[in-house]
């Protein structure tokens, strides 16, 4: 290297890496593993994705936040946590709860 010359070192920034979407899965109209936790704070971005072999209406209590489904498809929800409490995410149409979510302070 000469004297007009200087090194250079590249340094990498990480991106922040996004949060993960917890996914609840649906096969035969049912919560696979059972009805799955959400928790979330409050006031915190309430998230998540729901996969459904079945066509329904996904319905959160408490927020009344709705989403249709096909069969074969997904719904990710995304909304501000503003309400405390546990609210059941269900199945609307078949009346089958496949998640609770938790909005804790």
């Amino acid at each position: 290297m000469g004297p007009d010359e200087t090194a250079t070192t590249e340094t990498q920034v990480a991106e922040p890496a996004e949060p993960e979407v917890p996914t609840v899965e649906v096969q035969g109209g049912k919560p696979k593993g059972g009805v799955q936790r959400l928790e979330f704070g409050s006031g915190d971005q309430v998230r998540f994705k729901v996969e459904s072999d079945v066509a329904d209406e996904i319905h959160v209590h408490g927020y009344d936040v709705a989403k249709d489904v096909e069969a074969g498809g997904s719904a990710t929800f995304a909304f501000k946590g503003t309400i405390e409490g546990r609210f059941e995410v269900e199945l609307e149409q078949r009346g089958v709860q496949i998640a609770e979510l938790e909005v804790s302070p």
